[in-house]
This record gives C-alpha cells, structure tokens and sequence, in this order.
C-alpha cells in the first residue's frame, strides 16, 4: 500500500466509533507513516549536502532549521542519518519501506562514532541483521541488540574494556530551548572519571570550605549540585586554584619608595 493511501485510511477513521483493533491498526499506519516522513527529511537532508558541496557559501544545517522552525541541533540530525543509512543502505530501505524509525538509525549512528573506520565498516556489514532487528525490535531492545554487535567487534579486534571506555569519552553540549540553560553530559572512563571526581571534590572544600555563595539551594543535594557547578567553572576559567577570594602576588620596589 503507498503512504497516500495509507494517510488517507488515517485521515478516514472516525475516532468517536473506533473499537480497540481500528485503534491499533491506525496507530501502526502511524507509525509506518512517521518513519518515511522521517525518509523524507533524510533524502532532503543527503540533496542538501550535495548542493553545499558545489555551493560552499550554502549552510545546509541552517536551510534546514530555518525551513522546519527547530534547532542546529536537531537540523543536524538528518545529516547523520543520512550518513548512517548511506553506510547501511539495508536501514535506508527499511526506513523509506516505514518498517522502522529514524530513532533506531539514531542507535546505529551512536554506536558507529564509538568505532574505527575499519569497524565501522564491519558493522555495516551487518546491515541485513541490523535492519532485521530494526523492523521487529523496540528502540531500547534495538540499542542493547547494536550494543552487543559493537562488543562483539570490539571482542575480535581484543580491545580491553578500559581502553574502550577511554575511546568512548565524550563530552556533549547544547543549550535547553525551554530554560535557556547551557547544559553538559559527559561520560568518562574510570579512571578519568576518578581524577575528575577528586579534583571536583577539592575544589569544592577550598573554595567553600568557609563560605557558601547566596544563589545555593536550601536543599542540600541541590546545593552540592549547585558547588560542584560553581567548582567547574572555576577549574576551566583557572580559578579554582584557591577559594578564599584573596590573590597573591609578589611586587619589587626600591628602597627609597
């Protein structure tokens, strides 16, 4: 059946009569819908970086964000898509077929900037399981089965997991639309992680150790929340050194002054 029809028999039911199984077979028509639309902006996405690639004064992502009114953010991620169902075409069919949804090439494409290269290329070897297991399975289920297909390449190449964990470090950044925050969320290694966590720690004792800033919460998990904050601002910006406010400096003047 083509997506028009498929719209048209969404379009037709009359919700105020529908029984459970009309219900459920709209909402799968939804669902089939939703991933080609999701087609769509992956192939508008693809076009759009061939027209930049003549044209360098385009700026794809924005055409795009200005187009659909959302994000940078979010405008980039039909690009990656695009990149990922381009690497895995078998995902581009099922995605174009509405047999899964562009949260689940989303999985593959997580999974991939964890990879090399060469294991990159291995996984997208896979492509008729991966695209197997997209159509049937949920996304979280979906992530475990791409996760467990990433260990097993990781197994053959005899990566050990903390040199694993040290290739997965990663820091993201982005501004919350809604409360105009800059937010952080970052996974480290163990180790890593550890020396991040002691260095935090110190900072925090030094620089309050004796004095609380009035914006801290009277919630006292929130309040360590809000210090460790403060402490890493401090420890990017180099002034976590010392916490008492004062400066040192050495000064030279003659005798006569």
């Amino acid at each position: 059946m083509s997506m028009v029809a498929t719209v048209d028999l969404i379009a037709g039911v009359d919700w105020a009569v529908a029984d459970e199984a009309g219900v459920r077979s709209a909402l799968i028509d939804l669902r089939r819908v939703r991933a080609w639309l999701d087609s769509v902006e992956v192939a508008a996405s693809r076009r759009l970086a061939e027209l930049a690639a003549v044209s360098p004064s385009m700026f794809p992502e924005q055409v795009v964000a200005d187009s659909g009114r959302v994000s940078l953010t979010e405008a980039s991620k039909g690009f990656e898509r695009a990149t990922t169902t381009a690497a895995v075409p078998e995902l581009d069919i099922a995605l174009r077929h509405g047999n899964t949804s562009g949260a689940h090439v989303d999985v593959v494409s997580r999974a991939m900037r964890q990879l090399s290269p060469d294991q990159r290329n291995r996984l997208a070897q896979r492509g008729d399981v991966l695209a197997l297991a997209a159509a049937s399975l949920p996304r979280d289920e979906f992530a475990r089965a791409v996760r467990a297909e990433v260990r097993r390449i990781h197994d053959d190449d005899g990566i050990d997991r903390l040199r694993q964990q040290r290739r997965n470090t990663q820091l993201r950044t982005w501004v919350d639309r809604d409360t105009g925050m800059f937010c952080l969320r970052g996974e480290f290694d163990p180790e890593t992680g550890a020396l991040l966590n002691a260095r935090l720690r110190k900072t925090v004792e030094t620089m309050f150790r004796e004095h609380q800033p009035d914006t801290c919460s009277a919630d006292a998990l929130l309040k360590q929340h809000h210090l460790r904050a403060l402490a890493l601002v401090a420890l990017a910006t180099g002034g976590g050194s010392r916490g008492s406010g004062h400066i040192d400096m050495s000064v030279l003047i003659d005798a006569a002054t």
